[in-house]
């Protein structure tokens, strides 16, 4: 105590009163020693304030606190404060109290002194600075208890007394001591175990960190945590660019971060920090305390100090303080200490988040394959999966990885997926066609594929396995279709066989079972064809497959006699033609038809309905291909003749019946138009049509068909409905499957080349059937009178002969066995049927403009040359502007050349033509290009299309057509177009 403080001189005491005074002097040193006992550093704060509690009862003060003295001693902070009730605490407005208001206090207390004050009033003029701040707050009396560290205080207890002036006794000063000791062990404890406790705790998070950012975090939280301080940033220097960049920070602004978020090689702070030594400061005495942004900001103190990673500086710890005027000395030892961990964290952790990233990276790729990927150790067990082979297995990457690679596959397989990834590794095999099987016990047709490889040092297997679904679903569908022609071929009323090239029978249809006499299981029993000819023409048979084997003919007919099971014979004519596979002759395809009965037909006028029925079911047997068969009659109402299952999975017949054709309901309301013009439109000729549009089940699912439909004509020529097939095309409008789409066409294709050919040999046979028939019955006709009754007979015989006379023309001209004839053509018409043909193969941005003269007159030509070059002059413009789009104008008007135009084309004449525009935007054609253009030996390409499009004008086709129409080439505001002599 203070010798030279004033003091009121204690009243004399009792000794019983000492002796009361002195007990409670030692219960509360008892109490003080209690509330420090094996406390935790994180209560140290709550025990402070017990005590100050403890204290200002004790001594009857109204407020007892503790102010620290920053590390130079210049500044105080009140940190912890106890007020009696009634009492307004001050803790929040002494911040940053400069010593120098108190000289005398500060004076006595770094001479450890404590001082009790009972007077204000009493205090020297020495203490006026202290006098006057003390009684402005209506302090009455005070004592003073230094906090010492060794022999250098850092703060001091201070008790008040507001409401009175107190007088206290010298026996409670041992008390006062002891408990100013026991505060200030307590706080340098706190200290210390702080910086210890966030060192433990940063090296446990540090641990347990999953990324680069979270390690940033946790290294700032805890230098925020042991300096004291409620701001900081994280800078990391860029080699490459050379400059500092705020990775992470607390507690800033955003303008701040703005502003001070980077530093440039040539700035004062860059080459600071690079010094590589920690840096103390108030913030205004620092090279950024000029910025408006740091003004701002009102940042007081700051310490910036180096983070190093193997003696490199790699980066700068910043902390600091919107309260706090200085870094306290105990912070700074605290701050260094934990930034020495940060260099080593800071690498460790970016160096993982780079391999995370990199595989993070890998795994993305490994998971963006859609086949199913997986990586097996050397004992076969899965190490790695992607996310495909995760869903589609329908197993989480927990539940596959350890688990034996042949254990996904089916029990019974197993040995055989060994056989061929052994097979694999040894360069003996492949693929592995073995399926995988799923988590509900399904399986994945798959292809296989494993590679040897290494990982991480070690070996291990990439295996790659592809769902081969769609592929054996596209083998199936050629399957099925093959099914679906031999359910044709069954129905058909004539015989129809396969052989191989030994003569072996590989298919019969049913009808030859009739025949015959055969059963299938005899056919299928290494039936030779020969068997069924009579001894004598057997050899005959051979000779004519012989040829056929060689390639000198594709196709032949033969008469011969053949032989029943039973031994009966009868006349038949074989039409046969060559079965090649992969280019080479593989067998004989055949169609026999009796001719029995077409010999009798000659001799009898009745048996002509025979050869007519055989030619109407052969036409329809061409017409047809496996599909749901419909008839309309001229009410409109419809019949489903037959349906395939493809259709009976969302619809029924009576679906079909009702709602296709009469309500229309299951049509697309887009198609539904085009449908109900064919509808009206088709009977007006005899040309069939072949429409394309979508139907919608009762579930909303919808499905593209092809409607192959044709005219039905009565015997007096009067339209009486329409037959068609429709085909269900979903499939091969959705598929991007280019070449499964040729080879289906090419199938299709090569089937009805073999019927035309067919077709074409039976319609000369009846040709020649119906000569003879129709040569008698006109010399039969010139030999009678009219009035005679046979004379009607024969010119109905006449009238008869000479419809089977035209049907087998149209079998003719189907078959291109023979030229067609030019007839009357109305060109509007063909304009529009060609356009409905073009349009869905058009894309949606190119517009079709037309200006069509609907009452231009007939011309005389075939109807199917002009549809064809319509098709080609449109389907090459809008190629032309397939990438671009534009305009495909189409216009037709008559015309009587002018005296100009002649001029130009000295072979028009000046009568009325036919002018038919076709023109695009595309870029046109050059010069060379348009000499060429009716070339038939040089054909040219459009210069809007690659030269491998080989997108021609196809005019080389219809030599025949180019001189019969007479087109013509003109120049026409740079854009070709064609003229038609009527």
């Amino acid at each position: 105590m203070n010798k030279k403080a004033p003091r009121t001189t204690p009243q004399k005491r009792t000794p019983k009163a000492h002796a009361h005074t002195a007990r409670s002097t030692k219960k509360l040193m008892t109490s003080l020693s209690s509330l420090f006992i094996s406390v935790q550093y994180e209560e140290i704060d709550e025990m402070v304030k017990s005590t100050l509690s403890l204290i200002g009862e004790f001594l009857e003060a109204d407020r007892s606190y503790i102010f620290e003295f920053n590390d130079d001693r210049t500044l105080m902070d009140n940190t912890h404060e106890w007020c009696r009730e009634g009492i307004e605490p001050q803790i929040d407005f002494l911040k940053g109290l400069p010593t120098d208001m108190f000289p005398f206090l500060i004076e006595r207390i770094q001479g450890n002194e404590t001082l009790m004050i009972p007077r204000i009033s009493e205090l020297p003029p020495e203490a006026a600075a202290e006098k006057d701040v003390l009684e402005a707050q209506n302090i009455k009396s005070l004592i003073i208890i230094p906090l010492a560290s060794g022999k250098s205080s850092f703060g001091y207890i201070g008790l008040d007394a507001v409401a009175k002036e107190m007088v206290w006794g010298n026996d409670t000063a041992p008390a006062l001591t002891f408990a100013g000791g026991i505060i200030a062990n307590a706080l340098q404890r706190q200290r210390a175990e702080k910086c210890i406790h966030a060192e433990l705790d940063l090296a446990i998070r540090l641990n347990a960190s999953t990324s680069f950012h979270e390690t940033l975090r946790f290294c700032l939280e805890a230098a925020i945590s042991v300096s004291g301080m409620d701001c900081g940033g994280i800078y990391l220097f860029n080699k490459e660019r050379q400059e500092l960049s705020l990775t992470y920070q607390i507690g800033f602004s955003d303008e701040f971060v703005r502003k001070e978020g980077l530093y440039p090689a040539d700035s004062k702070q860059f080459k600071l920090i690079l010094a590589g030594k920690p840096v103390y400061h108030h913030y205004r005495n620092t090279s950024s305390a000029d910025r408006e942004s740091v003004r701002r900001e009102q940042l007081l103190a700051i310490s910036i100090i180096p983070i190093t990673s193997k003696g490199e500086v790699i980066g700068n710890l910043n902390v600091a303080s919107h309260t706090l005027y200085q870094v306290p000395e105990y912070s700074r030892k605290a701050l260094e200490s934990v930034t020495a961990h940060i260099g080593a964290a800071i690498m460790q952790a970016r160096h993982q988040e780079e391999i995370a990233a990199a595989r993070s990276n890998f795994e993305l790729l490994f998971d963006t394959i859609d086949d199913l990927l997986f990586i097996v150790d050397k004992e076969g067990k899965v190490i790695h999966t992607n996310e495909t082979t995760q869903k589609r297995l329908g197993y989480s990457a927990e539940e596959i990885h350890g688990r034996h690679v042949l254990d996904f596959h089916p029990t019974d397989q197993r040995d055989e997926a060994k056989a061929n990834v052994e097979a694999m590794l040894t360069g003996k095999g492949d693929t592995c066609r073995v399926p995988l099987q799923t988590a509900e016990g399904t399986l994945i047709p798959v292809e296989t594929r494993i590679t040897a490889a290494k990982l991480n040092n070690q070996p291990v297997l990439f295996g790659i396995s592809r769902d081969i679904s769609e592929r054996l679903l596209s083998e199936q569908s050629l399957t099925e279709s093959e099914q679906r022609f031999r359910q044709l071929t069954d129905n058909l009323p004539l015989p129809l066989f396969e052989i191989n090239t030994e003569g072996i029978v590989t298919y019969g249809n049913k009808k030859s079972s009739e025949v015959f006499g055969y059963t299938p299981e005899e056919f299928a029993d290494s039936f030779s064809i020969f068997r069924i000819a009579i001894p004598e023409e057997a050899q005959k048979a051979q000779k004519n497959m012989a040829i056929m084997a060689r390639g000198e003919r594709s196709s032949n007919n033969h008469e011969y006699t053949a032989i029943r099971k039973d031994g009966t014979t009868f006349p038949l004519v074989l039409y046969s033609s060559s079965i090649i596979t992969n280019g080479r002759f593989s067998g004989v395809r055949g169609v026999s038809v009796d001719l029995t009965d077409v010999k009798k037909a000659e001799e009898t006028i009745r048996n002509m309905a025979i050869k007519e029925r055989m030619v109407r079911e052969f036409q329809t047997l061409i017409d047809n291909i496996p599909g749901a068969v419909y008839r309309i009659n001229e009410e409109g109402k419809t019949t489903i003749l037959s349906m395939v299952k493809e259709f009976l999975a969302d619809f029924s017949k009576e679906e079909f019946e009702a709602g296709l054709f009469e309500s229309m309901e299951l049509i697309h309301p887009e198609d539904r138009h085009m449908v109900e013009h064919s509808n009206r439109t088709i009977g007006k000729t005899t040309a069939s049509a072949t429409l394309t549009y979508r139907i919608v089940s009762r579930r909303g699912a919808f499905r593209w068909v092809e409607d192959r439909r044709t005219p039905a004509f009565s015997s007096k020529g009067e339209f009486s409905g329409i037959d068609g097939i429709l085909f269900n095309i979903t499939r091969r409008v959705k598929t991007q499957e280019e070449k499964d789409a040729l080879e289906s066409r090419l199938r299709n294709t090569q089937r009805l080349e073999t019927i035309g050919t067919l077709a074409g040999g039976i319609a000369h046979d009846f040709n020649n059937i119906l000569t003879p028939m129709l040569g008698y019955a006109e010399m039969g006709l010139s030999s009678l009178a009219e009035e005679d009754p046979l004379h009607d007979y024969f010119n109905e015989i006449i009238h008869a002969a000479e419809r089977a006379k035209n049907l087998v023309g149209q079998v003719l001209t189907f078959s291109r066995a023979q030229e067609s004839q030019p007839t009357t053509v109305h060109i509007p018409t063909i304009i529009e049927e060609a356009l409905k043909l073009l349009r869905p193969s058009i894309p949606a941005t190119i517009t079709i403009q037309r200006d069509i003269d609907a009452a231009a007159r007939n011309i005389l030509a075939d109807p199917s040359q002009i549809h064809q070059v319509i098709v080609n002059l449109a389907a090459n413009a809008f190629q032309a502007m397939e990438e671009s789009g534009g305009i495909l104008s189409i216009k037709l008007h008559e015309m009587v050349p002018d005296r100009q135009l002649r001029h130009l084309l000295p072979t028009l004449q000046k009568v009325t033509h036919i002018h038919l525009s076709i023109t695009d935007t595309g870029k046109g054609m050059d010069e060379a290009t348009l000499e060429r253009i009716l070339s038939l030996s040089s054909p040219p390409n459009r210069s809007t299309k690659e030269p491998a499009s080989d997108c021609r004008w196809s005019m080389e086709s219809l030599p025949a057509t180019r001189e019969r129409l007479q087109l013509k080439a003109h120049r026409e505001k740079e854009q070709p177009f064609m003229s038609i002599s009527l």
